[in-house]
Formats: structure tokens, sequence, C-alpha cells
């Protein structure tokens, strides 16, 4: 990895859409920006799967990416909005257009018997949300199993939207003990998943 790319990939999401629409580092920005949203696109996706299993998971992990892509061109900070709500709003509507088309196309249901407000994030039901609280019960101990006990803490912390500096001041340590932490638990993380 190149020393531009190791100061690229310590931007923030916002720092690296702007790199994108620029099309100053476009390559090493998209590849970084995809690299963080893969995992959620891959829980949105196996999500989404529950309530339509006649959509196929491929389709909407793809559908996904594009609409990640789409998030990354369509991008504008002046609104106000920060980049994950709207990446996570592009890439969910993605995902949406594909069920759409796997529901009318199967003969068990019938496009307009479909509520699409049930696909909202939010667990609808005691059972969703009682499942949804066992897979993230089940994730963090995953986690707490492959990580060092600091690389867990810096994890845990940036996975609810905390800053370096936040991160940091909470553990009393440097932002680039903070970094090289995240960037440690991201590869475990990576190589886990990947196996």
């Amino acid at each position: 990895m190149s020393k531009n790319s190791k100061k690229i990939e310590s931007l923030t999401d916002e720092e690296l859409v702007k790199e994108v629409q620029s099309g100053e580092n476009e390559d090493i920005a998209v590849n970084i920006l995809v690299e963080r949203y893969i995992p959620v696109i891959r829980i949105k996706a196996a999500s989404m799967i529950r309530y339509c299993p006649s959509a196929d998971y491929d389709d909407l992990y793809s559908d996904g990416m594009l609409g990640l892509i789409k998030a990354m061109r369509g991008y504008k900070e002046d609104k106000g909005a920060k980049f994950v709500s709207f990446a996570n709003f592009c890439i969910k509507n993605a995902m949406r257009t594909t069920m759409r088309a796997a529901i009318k196309n199967s003969p068990l249901n019938k496009q307009e018997d479909f509520d699409f407000d049930t696909l909202e994030d939010n667990a609808a039901t005691a059972e969703q949300s009682y499942i949804k609280k066992e897979e993230d019960r089940e994730f963090y101990s995953m986690l707490e199993s492959l990580l060092t006990k600091k690389e867990y803490q810096v994890l845990s912390m940036y996975l609810r939207r905390m800053t370096y500096q936040q991160i940091a001041s909470e553990l009393s340590v440097s932002e680039k003990a903070v970094d090289n932490a995240l960037q440690r638990a991201k590869a475990k993380l990576k190589a886990h998943i990947t196996k």
C-alpha cells in the first residue's frame, strides 16, 4: 500500500466521497468506501431475504453495491445529512427494487399484497426483535473472541459512529493508537469472514 493510500484510508466517509466526486484518487477512495460498507450491505441483504425468500441474495448484494456507488456519486454534504445516512437510504432503495421484482415474478406472491413497510430496519414484532438481539449478541461475542480487548473496545465504539477523536478521548490513547487498533480489528474480521 502506498503512502498516499494509507493517508486516504484515514479520511472520513465524507472526505472520501469528495475524493470520488473530484476524480482525485477516485479508485482508492471507492475501494475504501466499499470495504467499509460491505458488512452493512451483507447484513441488509441477509435481513431482506428473511422477508422475501424468493429474492436472490447475490442480486440484493449486487444492487446494494450499486446503491452505494450511486450514493458516492450523488451525495451532497450541504444538504445536512451524514454520508452514512444517505448511503443506507440508497442501498436500501436499490435492494427494495430487487425485492419488488422478485415478489412480482414469484407465483406465490401478489405484488399488491406485500407491505414494503415491513422492511424497516427496526424489528416490527417481539420475535423479530429477539432474533435481532440474538444475532447482535452472537456478532459481538464473535468479535470479543477474535479481537484483543483494545481492538474490541475501539471497534465497538467505531460501530456506534464515534469519531477517532472521541474514541481516543474515551480510552485515553492517541488517535494513531485508535487507528492502529481499528485497522488490526478490521483485518482480523475480514480474514475471519473470508475463511
